[in-house]
């Protein structure tokens, strides 16, 4: 009895003092485990279609857990969770957003009595996204878009604003050409919006958005891609949701993919003047940035990407898509985390029909710790990050007839884990959940 008065205790702390204990427990928890999300679907292809899938998996962490999930003008639905349960929810095709505006009854609240994480995903016939949802504790009020844009020149790049409960003023410092209202906005112009509670705003573009400044009166969620992304694949959705300047960090290791025959895309974003010096395999650059600026580099197998920089950056890695074992994968978009946001657990969720991997960045002298499910990581090939005490490895999982999460662990050493599949034609890419 005592037992349980004491974790109901703790829990009455983590729900009254949310962002002062998740600032304690580290950013990368803070970032992404809460009892609150607002996300909302942005468009998947170039037309509006009817076959979209999209769906929210939701993970709780303690038992039991109730989940109550709300969309305007519809009834709020209530899901009851065991611990370490993970729960493939549908949302509405209805909800998902097509070209530039405001959307009054797009935005998807997630509200939970113990802490979970979320993971959104937009699927349609070769067009998979998927996204970690940040919590509404994490949110921020200065954002930075980062729109890849290989394709041809049409209004593929997109970013969307997502406003939580009340009134809000948001200005968009555009890089790029919008259509808004009937009213064109060039590269350089301010856009103000007023948004009501709960609104959200797309933006799309045929010019690069890349480095658009979002800001707002009160804490939004952004969501940052591109509908229909070209360049060594066809037409693919892919999309990441920002993390606010105030979370962004100064040291990156960005591994590459092992399957990559050609080249992939790492983007650097400046909020002020900053110095960023990468080692790009062996050759090491420095660049000076000033507020705004997009910087691509190129990654290559052969090239494992270490980046530091002497304010925050942000940082993302855009899988541009290719040919492995004689079957075309799709494109996707991870958010790179710093390494003051590497953990010691994590929850990994894969797919079906998909083949399922973790991408691992750790110090070398740790390799041996790695657990997947309990058990050691074997039959991986690692490489070291030149001129650091840091290796790269990637573990290829198996899920049986269904999909679900494993845990990926060490009992000491904080890494990084990312989270991508590939299949004939269709691909997806996020952070794994940081849970520990």
């Amino acid at each position: 009895m005592e037992s349980r008065l004491k974790c109901a205790n703790v829990q009455q702390l983590l729900a009254n003092n949310h962002g002062f204990i998740l600032s304690l427990l580290g950013s990368s928890l803070a970032a992404q485990l809460g009892q609150e999300f607002i996300t909302a679907f942005m468009q998947n292809g170039e037309d509006a279609a009817s076959d979209v899938i999209l769906s929210l998996v939701i993970t709780a962490y303690e038992e039991p857990t109730t989940v109550s999930i709300s969309i305007p003008q519809t009834k709020a639905k209530e899901y009851l969770f065991n611990r370490k349960e993970s729960k493939w929810i549908r949302i509405p095709s209805s909800t998902e957003m097509t070209g530039s505006g405001v959307f009054a009854a797009s935005t998807i609240t997630v509200r939970s009595d113990t802490p979970i994480s979320v993971i959104s995903q937009s699927r349609r016939l070769h067009s998979s996204g998927r996204a970690v949802v940040y919590p509404v504790a994490a949110l921020g009020t200065e954002y930075y878009a980062i729109t890849p844009y290989e394709e041809p020149q049409e209004p593929f790049k997109e970013f969307a604003i997502i406003n939580h409960d009340q009134a809000n003023t948001v200005d968009v410092y555009l890089k790029g050409r919008v259509l808004f209202h009937g009213q064109s906005y060039m590269a350089g112009d301010k856009l103000q919006v007023q948004m009501a509670p709960l609104e959200a705003l797309q933006l799309q573009s045929a010019d690069d958005l890349s480095g658009t400044r979002i800001v707002s009166e009160i804490p939004v969620a952004v969501l940052t891609g591109n509908k229909c992304s070209w360049l060594h694949s066809l037409c693919d959705l892919v999309y990441e949701q920002l993390m606010p300047v105030k979370s962004w960090g100064t040291e990156f290791f960005v591994p590459p993919l092992p399957f990559q025959s050609r080249y992939d895309v790492a983007y650097v974003v400046a909020s002020q003047e900053t110095t960023v010096s990468y080692t790009s395999g062996s050759t090491k650059m420095k660049r000076e940035m000033l507020a705004g600026e997009a910087l691509r580099i190129r990654v290559r197998f052969s090239h494992p990407l270490f980046i530091t920089a002497s304010a925050g950056i942000q940082v993302m890695f855009h899988c541009t898509g290719g040919l492995t074992q004689y079957k075309q994968y799709d494109q996707f978009l991870i958010g790179i985390p710093d390494t003051s946001q590497f953990c010691t657990s994590y929850s990994i969720y894969g797919s079906t029909k998909f083949i399922n991997t973790a991408l691992i960045v750790i110090k070398t002298s740790g390799i041996q710790g790695l657990r997947f499910d309990g058990r050691p990581i074997k039959a991986v090939q690692w490489y070291q990050f030149p001129d650091t005490n840091y290796s790269w490895g990637s573990y290829k999982y198996t899920l049986g007839q269904r999909a679900g999460s494993h845990r990926v662990t060490h009992p000491n050493l904080r890494f990084e884990l990312l989270s991508f599949g590939i299949a004939d034609q269709d691909g997806y890419g996020a952070q794994a959940i940081c849970v520990m």
